[in-house]
């Protein structure tokens, strides 16, 4: 196979590590591989055969500086290795070029040995059948135009350029502490960028990704927000916030918490730089920690006395943020009297300095960024002498070019540089007072209505010039996608409606039925494709036109209309392509089995991929939107009769070639998830419909938990395992071609041939053969305890003798991976397990036929572990091999799974009535997540025999 290596280990130029040290000498080093997934370090970083990817990695060593050491990455495809010396402890990487078919998984290996000790880093997240080293984990995907894979694809890369270029230090005040500030000219430079606050952008990118300072378990990123959010406070200092008098409003006072001080970013502009720290702390999630002792901010807390609203008066991340709102209260422009003509004009909005006349809308952004994540998420009070100031400012600033259509301006109603950053800009004010679609300010303006519509029937434009091009324009970008994320219109500017589909007021939904006007449907800002990138839409929305701009090395520059600009690309490009502003959200995906169908043919699609990057969140449900547009009518949600789980992560539908389309035709399906505080994500697939021969779908089943707990019996520990055998199911693997043929004499059926198993995902598929495979004797050892790692599937099929029309040298195939937990016998999960299942058989009689009832415990006894519902397979064997679901989104005929109790604890029942007397059968109940990734796999099988019966 084809492959192109590249090894860099490059050397910084400030190196004062914090994680880099670990505790003891005579420890081995420890190899760390970059997730892609902060919560799941087995989840694979996505990519497509012959794209070039990094392989990501540093090291962590008591011994660093003293000692010596040489890296050894293994790609896990059977190529050339790449190795080298470690130079620099946080980059160490290996460019690769995979080849291979869509699914597979490959598992890289990286390998530190400390070559003064002779010490080799051990094993972390790999197979049994690696023992050292740290594995990194990359799969094929469907190559481009595949928008979701390039987005990630993108992700990843831009979060390796800003680990690289981080500048890592120590504060004055001794706390360890990481920025942008090199003064280098790359490409993320804060230093040329003319402001530290821009380092605030870069931390939040990490944050937005879901990579959080207190991750578990621990990965390199999360010492990077570490130390950014420790740069943040080392870059705030206190400031006074007295009383104010206004002309206009009159008296008020902006010291809400009443500690009489404001904290604002520490040099100028200040007004500009600290709402963009605001965002990077409220993105933390974490309110109640206090601000880390020895940054500025934490010296001018202790040396003013300040007493704090944490545990023993700390001072904490929310009480630094509601004093941010306070110094934006205090220095909101204030209104004045003209003394030639007697007028008194209202102030508000915000300029460079504190209470510098006149708004400029640039600015006054940032201060609505800072102060809507404040008030939404750390709760911090705004005063409504701020609110009404700043609707008075977005009227003054505000132009109505023609009935339906306006803008915003600079610092008056004229846009200095276009009105590409400015009309934005007030729209993110307009979020923050809560005036969204519908709504008038209190100059009589439909002001939102009217700036969405103009930047929808500009949306198009696409000269490369960020005066008239909105998409070449970031800083503008940027504004315009937090617009559509924190719309609101409920008044309060606490509300949250975010907007999918861009719309405007001179072409509602009727694109031009005159003939002659020009055509403006609503359209997907951000996932929006044209036909060249396998899309139906006018032009490309915010995702392609980050996707396609991204330099090689992972960063963005040069999309702006001021140089200075340039050097926030890659941390605002990151976040906007997470579609979300100051706070890990959802990331939606989907499978399709089979991905390939002939017309009218059923296809289950399965959501149970998606995440919830917020370790504090999760997801509650699926919508599908099944109509064919790619759109946003969700026709199939909870309770939809398609579903086959409560939540509507997995739903089967059939899905037929429209009039007038062609074979093969790609059928997008758009996917909605939502968690449990409303934040949601949108993702669009295919399902491909098309005549055979057609690849069979792999499915490796999982994720799996195995729970390695052994039997007490009568008070003694044995060593009986309580949950085994510990099963790896592909039975779930369908081949859309199934019984056909080309109809040549002879021609075998189409049919699935052989399932082989690759349980270090090597690429060689000779661990196990079978659909369901025993893997206990493999995976139940004490080594491998409170490990994950993914296992491999290859499916073939018999597709060259069913058609042999076709020509093919071989039957088809595909690959799939899984997730597998082995879990420490404490872990909380395995004391989830269902270890009460009983049962009472009743014999048949004649006309009555016979039935099981099994009865168990509900387990969902804990908040922070949500079961949503139980799994029940059956098998004919002791072995339990081969068993089938009979209760779950997988049984047939379908059966509901069983839901947890209300209240948790109670007694559950199943009944099974597809029974046949004189049989013995065997069974095991599995609880399960709300996108039904079942918790613990193994449970107690219970033995049922069931009297013949008269």
């Amino acid at each position: 196979m084809r492959t192109s290596l590249i090894c860099f280990c490059v050397l910084a130029a400030l190196l004062l590590p914090g994680s880099v040290f670990g505790a003891g000498a005579g420890i081995p080093p420890q190899a760390n591989a970059i997730p892609f997934v902060a919560s799941n370090p087995t989840s694979p970083h996505t990519s497509w055969s012959g794209n070039a990817v990094t392989l990501k990695g540093t090291l962590t060593s008591a011994a660093w500086g003293t000692d010596s050491f040489v890296f050894d990455w293994d790609p896990g495809d059977g190529s050339a290795h790449c190795s080298g010396p470690v130079t620099n402890p946080y980059i160490i990487g290996c460019q690769h070029t995979y080849t291979g078919s869509v699914g597979t998984v490959y598992a890289a290996v990286l390998v530190i040995t400390d070559t003064t000790t002779g010490l080799v880093s051990p094993a972390s997240n790999c197979p049994p059948s690696v023992t050292q080293g740290a594995c990194y984990y990359t799969s094929i995907n469907v190559p481009p135009p595949n928008l979701a894979v390039e987005v990630n694809n993108a992700i990843d890369n831009g979060l390796w350029y800003l680990h690289q270029n981080m500048r890592r230090y120590t504060t004055l005040g001794g706390a360890q502490a990481g920025d942008w500030y090199t003064c280098n000219g790359n490409n993320a430079d804060s230093c040329s960028a003319g402001g530290t606050g821009v380092d605030s952008l870069d931390c939040a990118a990490f944050e937005n990704s879901g990579f959080l300072q207190t991750n578990l378990p621990w990965n390199p990123y999360s010492d990077d927000v570490k130390l950014c959010l420790n740069a943040v406070f080392d870059q705030l200092t206190t400031t006074g916030v007295p009383a104010i008098n206004d002309v206009y409003f009159g008296a008020y006072n902006p010291d809400s918490n009443g500690n009489g001080i404001g904290v604002e970013h520490n040099g100028y502009p200040e007004n500009y730089q600290t709402g963009m720290m605001m965002d990077a702390i409220v993105a933390s999630g974490t309110p109640n920690t206090p601000v880390t002792t020895g940054t500025a901010l934490s010296t001018d807390i202790i040396s003013g006395g300040v007493i704090g609203s944490g545990a023993g008066g700390a001072y904490t991340y929310k009480d630094a943020v509601v004093d941010m709102v306070d110094a934006y209260a205090y220095c909101q422009a204030p209104s004045y009297t003209d003394s030639w003509s007697g007028i008194t004009y209202p102030g508000g909005g915000w300029h460079y300095s504190c209470q510098e006349e006149t708004g400029d809308n640039s600015v006054s952004q940032w201060a609505a960024i800072g102060i809507i994540p404040a008030a939404r998420v750390f709760g911090a009070p705004v005063p409504a002498e701020l609110h009404a100031a700043d609707k008075y400012w977005l009227d003054a600033s505000f132009t109505q070019a023609s009935t339906n259509n306006g803008y915003f301006g600079y610092t008056s109603s004229s846009p200095l540089w276009g009105p590409y950053a400015d009309t934005p800009s007030g729209l993110v004010q307009l979020a923050m007072n809560g005036l969204g679609r519908g709504t008038k300010t209190p100059g009589g303006n439909n002001s939102w209505d009217s700036a969405e519509t103009f930047l929808r029937d500009n949306f198009g434009n696409q000269d490369g010039s960020g005066y008239d091009d909105l998409k070449d324009y970031y800083y503008g970008l940027f504004s315009f996608t937090k617009a559509m994320l924190l719309h609101d219109n409920s008044g309060t500017g606490l509300g949250s409606t975010p907007i999918t589909l861009l719309q405007s007021l001179d072409d509602p939904l009727n694109c031009g039925s005159g003939g002659a006007s020009a055509c403006y449907p609503p359209i997907d800002w951000y996932n929006a494709q044209t036909p060249a990138f396998g899309g139906t839409d006018s032009t490309i929305g915010v995702a392609r036109q980050l996707v396609s701009s991204q330099n090689g090395d992972g960063s963005w520059f040069q999309h702006n209309v001021s140089g200075n600009q340039y050097y926030m690309e890659t941390g605002i490009a990151v976040t906007m392509l997470n579609k979300t502003v100051f706070q890990p959200v959802p990331v939606a995906c989907f499978t399709s089995n089979p991905s390939h169908v002939a017309s009218g043919g059923p296809v289950t699609l399965d959501g149970g991929c998606s995440v919830d990057q917020n370790p504090a969140n999760h997801l509650v449900s699926w919508q599908w939107d099944v109509s064919g547009s790619g759109g946003t009518t969700f026709t199939i949600g909870p309770g939809d009769p398609h579903c086959l789980t409560q939540s509507c992560s997995t739903i089967i539908y059939k899905f037929s070639l429209p009039a007038g389309g062609t074979l093969p035709y790609s059928y997008p399906v758009r996917l909605r998830v939502t968690d449990n505080v409303a934040l949601t994500a949108d993702v669009v697939g295919n399902v491909i419909i098309a005549n055979p021969p057609n690849p069979p779908n792999a499915n490796a089943g999982g994720p799996y938990s195995f729970c390695p707990n052994t039997k007490i019996l009568n008070g003694v520990p044995t060593n009986i395992p309580a949950y085994a055998p510990f099963m790896l199911d592909g039975s779930k693997s369908t081949n859309p071609d199934q019984g056909k043929t080309d109809g040549s004499g002879g021609a075998t059926p189409s049919t699935i041939t052989a399932y082989n198993w690759d349980y270090a995902c090597s690429g060689a598929f000779n661990s196990a053969a079978g659909a369901q495979v025993d893997a206990t004797a493999v995976f139940d050892q004490a080594a491998y305890f409170g490990t994950s790692f993914n296992v491999c599937l290859q499916v073939m099929n018999n597709d060259n003798l069913a058609f042999p029309s076709a020509g093919l040298a071989a039957g088809l195939s595909s690959v799939a991976a899984a997730q597998v937990s082995i879990r420490q016998p404490t872990d909380e999960v395995c004391t989830h397990c269902v270890q009460s299942l009983g049962a009472q058989a009743k014999a048949p009689t004649p006309g009555v036929s016979g039935n099981i009832q099994l009865y168990w415990t509900d387990t969902n006894t804990s908040p922070s572990f949500l079961i949503d519902h139980y799994n029940v397979y059956r098998s004919l064997s002791p072995t339990f091999t081969p068993f089938a679901q009979v209760a779950g989104a997988s049984s047939v005929p379908f059966v509901p799974a069983i839901k947890v109790s209300v209240p948790a604890g109670g007694v559950l029942h199943y009944v099974d009535n597809n029974v046949v007397g004189g049989t013995t059968y065997y069974y095991r109940v599995a609880p399960a997540l709300a996108n039904d990734t079942e918790t613990c796999q193994g449970n107690v099988t219970l033995q049922v025999a069931l009297a013949k019966g008269r």
